[in-house]
């Protein structure tokens, strides 16, 4: 796959979807370090700031990342969910075939004041339960989930449930 030099697509977007066909294609996989610039320079032919620009653009849209003296290595599978149904994390990230698990950090009792009072409809002061847990997919952190719920409905929670299982109710 090249370069069309005379289209009139930007070398630099040209580059960008190469190296993202590759990347969704296999040839690199998450943690893997992309040729250095150098190299992409002279297999197409690019100036330095071209191949800095489609790599900026790859760094932007999330697919690779760029440390400083090290390389470009590419990420992990991005994961984009709609928050504003119902949601499960765990049957979302096994339905695209990864492998998710939670870690329980706390589960306590927390006022509701401003904004969670207003969102529960609850009295200024009254008792919610807050649940803190530590979302993983394969094995590595990607979110610190906090669920707030009414402490008078359900009680309070034990927190071995909550590493195992969803909060459903």
């Amino acid at each position: 796959m090249g370069l069309d030099k005379s289209s009139p697509i930007p070398l630099y977007y040209q580059l960008k979807e190469i190296i993202r066909q590759e990347i969704e294609g296999g040839l690199w996989g998450p943690g893997d370090c992309l040729p250095a610039e150098k190299e992409f320079c002279e297999k197409y032919g690019l100036s330095r700031a071209t191949v800095r620009q489609a790599l900026a653009d790859l760094e932007q849209s999330g697919l690779v990342e760029r440390r400083q003296g090290k390389g470009t290595f590419v990420r992990g599978p991005k994961v984009e969910e709609d928050l504003l149904g119902f949601y499960s994390f765990s049957r979302e990230m096994r339905a695209k075939g990864l492998r998710p698990s939670s870690k329980m950090i706390s589960i306590d009792r927390v006022p509701a004041l401003g904004r969670l009072a207003n969102l529960f409809q609850a009295n200024a002061g009254e008792m919610l339960v807050r649940i803190l847990r530590l979302r993983l997919l394969e094995d590595e952190p990607l979110f610190l989930e906090k669920t707030y719920l009414p402490s008078g409905c359900y009680g309070l929670l034990q927190p071995e449930e909550l590493s195992a299982t969803p909060v459903f109710f």
